[in-house]
């Protein structure tokens, strides 16, 4: 869009042959990752990084002296990473604070990552000054009241990190903090005029438009969280290079009429502008520099090539930041942008050769090939690093494309409309965005929701979906043909409900959701005549109890967890639910004994996925997370809206204890 191009003079000869694939930076980007990743992974009192060190001096100037230039670009490229981290290593043991590791500190921490939800509090990344290189920062709920760029006095408690890092530590910040220095004023008015105008919204949108449109996941649970990552969708709101591309893209669409040169100050500017609003996560960092290395080209007249300008951001981003070299989501954007450029292409022709497909709109057609290379692509680092990948992914990218450039492209409006003060305007942008980013919702609720989204894969599964993901695209015919076979076999598999897991046997009180509420239900009373007015994925699953007596203290419902501080701290009785089923387990209004289970019908967005009460009382959100089912011994099963399921450890019986404690 920003070149200019004109037909060749009739006496200009020959057309220039297309290039090929250029690989010359491949070798070099590798090395670098490599190196920087092993220099930072193994002890500083071990000496492979130096050996590495010396390794990369030797071999470039062996090239260098006989004018081998293939060999010793990536050779001096190797030199700058290793001794750069090397010394800023250095830099960071001698640093104040690796003195007061295993112990409590006062330290100012600059927030460069907008602050998530985690299963205990929140997380964020810092800079303390001084100190090469970013801290990983944990603390409680109150830590994602700060944004990215606010600067913190607090006590923290200072430890190794268990991941290599070249700043070696993390913070666990505890008790109150003091702000000592709030956010610029002008990205502050853009994420938070943007964020305020977004809590109007309905849930789902009210926090899905700032997150997918700045990154800002603050108003995201554990459980938003966990969704996205099941049904694959958790790259629309790590900002990266498809917003870079649809920002950058609509600012030069804008100024069409401008001269090639014009247009490319445009997308300079645009692309600093978003930079500084967004943050420099590493997937950011990585769109960044591919797209710094692309305005070059076309400002030097280049017939530049994508593969070359990734691995040249590669290789700089890397040098600059070495933790890079040891984080997933920079390998996984990195992957995901190499499949893209190596394989979009091809995958779209191979999948025109399948009939069916070929009659279908051509945009579909390139949307299900970006779906499918992206997730080929990312699937090894996934495997690799976490040991989990979504089985949805492509599906739920599919269902969700058509509405990812609308809620990006208004969103961005609305946030130029907040730096600029226009209060209205950014209420209707946001407004016109609510129902694209409704349907993103609802795709990652339904992807998550369905059986086996994600999955544990190990190297033997990693080989397998390797070997299938080359015979699909060499026989894609083929492919479709098996695919449409499993899909009539999922259909049917879910039509009778093999897929819903039922409660291992013993069990003798159950809980589970029914249009909202809570249904507690006692085996004795789960007879043919109440089975059928339960639910169908309540009476699947709590399909084997056993008949006892359960005596009315044993089991409480409450409305919201509120209610249940409100018990532990004394008031029995307050909060109390009008939950029904055929049995319900108590129908007194205040304790004479301490229940063995209590059940909460609206537990929140951000609450832990276990939960115990200060006397160990488990807490179970029926409506959150499946059905529950009690056991003589006090043990809990889960049908689990989650990753563990009915296997989440245990007895051999599957079933789990809860952790994590709710104080009064």
């Amino acid at each position: 869009a920003m070149a200019d191009p004109s037909p060749p003079p009739p006496d200009a000869g020959p057309a220039v042959p297309r290039l090929g694939l250029d690989l010359r930076l491949v070798p070099a980007a590798l090395l670098v990752w490599a190196a920087t990743a092993i220099t930072l992974a193994t002890s500083s009192t071990t000496p492979l990084g130096w050996m590495l060190l010396v390794a990369a001096v030797f071999t470039a100037v062996m090239a260098w002296r006989r004018q081998a230039s293939t060999v010793a670009l990536p050779a001096v490229a190797v030199t700058v990473a290793v001794s750069g981290t090397l010394i800023r290593r250095a830099r960071a043991a001698a640093h104040p604070i690796a003195e007061s590791i295993d112990g409590i500190k006062k330290t100012r921490l600059t927030l460069t990552t907008t602050p998530k939800a985690t299963e205990h509090g929140a997380t964020a990344e810092a800079t303390i000054e001084g100190l090469p290189g970013r801290v990983r920062v944990f603390g409680d709920d109150r830590l994602l009241d700060h944004d990215r760029g606010t600067v913190l006095d607090a006590y923290a408690g200072i430890s190794a990190s268990e991941r290599p890092a070249l700043s070696g530590v993390v913070a666990s910040v505890r008790g109150t903090v003091d702000v000592v220095k709030h956010p610029d004023d002008h990205i502050a008015r853009v994420r938070d005029g943007l964020r305020d105008a977004a809590a109007a919204l309905p849930t789902g949108p009210d926090r899905l438009v700032p997150a997918m449109t700045l990154g800002d996941e603050r108003g995201f649970g554990a459980g938003d969280q966990e969704m996205m990552v099941d049904s694959g969708l958790a790259h629309l709101t790590a900002v990266s290079g498809a917003n870079v591309s649809l920002l950058v893209g609509a600012a030069v669409w804008a100024f069409a009429w401008a001269p090639p040169r014009w247009r490319v100050v445009v997308a300079a500017v645009t692309l600093a502008a978003f930079v500084a609003v967004v943050g420099t996560e590493p997937s950011v960092l990585r769109a960044l520099m591919t797209g710094i290395v692309g305005l070059l080209a076309v400002l030097l007249g280049r017939r530049g090539q994508a593969l070359p300008a990734l691995m040249a951001g590669t290789i700089v981003l890397i040098v600059a930041f070495p933790d890079l070299a040891v984080s997933i989501g920079f390998a996984l954007s990195v992957a995901a942008t190499a499949g893209l450029v190596l394989a979009a292409a091809p995958m779209t022709h191979r999948l025109l050769r399948i009939p069916v497909v070929a009659r279908m709109p051509a945009p579909l057609v390139r949307a299900a090939a970006v779906a499918l290379v992206a997730h080929v692509a990312t699937v090894p680092v996934l495997a690799l690093t976490l040991g989990e990948v979504s089985h949805v992914s492509v599906l739920a990218n599919l269902a969700a494309a058509p509405a990812v450039a609308p809620v990006t492209i208004l969103g961005t409006l609305a946030a130029v409309a907040a730096l600029l003060g226009l209060g209205p305007v950014v209420a209707v942008l946001v407004h016109a965005a609510a129902p694209f980013a409704w349907w993103v919702w609802a795709v990652g609720h339904a992807a998550a929701g369905l059986p086996g989204a994600s999955g544990e894969m190990g190297m033997l599964g990693l080989a397998v979906f390797v070997a299938l993901a080359v015979a699909a695209i060499a026989w894609p015919a083929v492919a479709a043909a098996v695919t449409v076979v499993a899909m009539g076999a999922a259909t049917v598999v879910i039509t009778l409900g093999w897929h819903i897991p039922a409660a291992p046997p013993g069990w003798i009180i159950g809980a589970c959701a029914d249009g909202g509420r809570v249904r507690v239900v006692t085996a004795a009373s789960l007879d043919d005549a109440h089975a059928p007015s339960l639910p169908r994925p309540c009476r699947l699953a709590l399909e084997r109890g056993v008949a006892g007596h359960v005596d009315a203290s044993e089991v409480e419902v409450y409305a919201t967890l509120d209610d249940v501080e409100d018990l532990v701290g004394g008031n029995s009785g307050a909060g109390r639910s009008d939950a029904s089923g055929p049995d319900r387990a108590t129908e007194s209004t205040a304790f004479t004994a301490v229940p063995r289970w209590i059940v909460v019908e609206n537990c929140g967005e951000r609450a832990r996925g276990r939960i115990r009460t200060a006397e160990g009382v488990p807490v179970v959100c029926p409506v959150r997370d499946g059905v529950h089912a009690l056991y003589p011994d006090g043990a809990v099963w889960r049908s689990g809206a989650g990753k563990g399921g009915s296997g989440e450890g245990g007895s051999g019986k599957g079933r789990s204890g809860e952790s994590g404690t709710m104080g009064a």
